[in-house]
């Protein structure tokens, strides 16, 4: 499945809220950009957080092999 998401405002909540459904589910995800998402610094700043939203998953080379290393190990990437 592909979902794409566009617009202003709402997409980063809606991202992370999407890939922790689908991870309960026993999904593999992987999230990706063409911009840029808001960080976990600046959410947890405002008082926020959202579930799996942690810099070791929005933080890689786009390299394969990280990537897949990343998806085996925990589901998300």
């Amino acid at each position: 499945m592909v979902l794409s998401l566009i617009g202003s405002g709402g997409k980063t909540t809606l991202l992370f809220s999407l890939a922790a459904r689908l991870r309960a589910l026993g999904k593999r995800v992987l999230i990706t950009t063409t911009t840029h998402l808001q960080t976990p610094q600046a959410l947890h700043a405002h008082g926020r957080t959202l579930p799996f939203f942690e810099e070791r998953y929005c933080a890689l080379s786009g390299e394969p092999s990280q990537i897949l290393r990343q998806l085996d190990r925990d589901g998300l990437c």
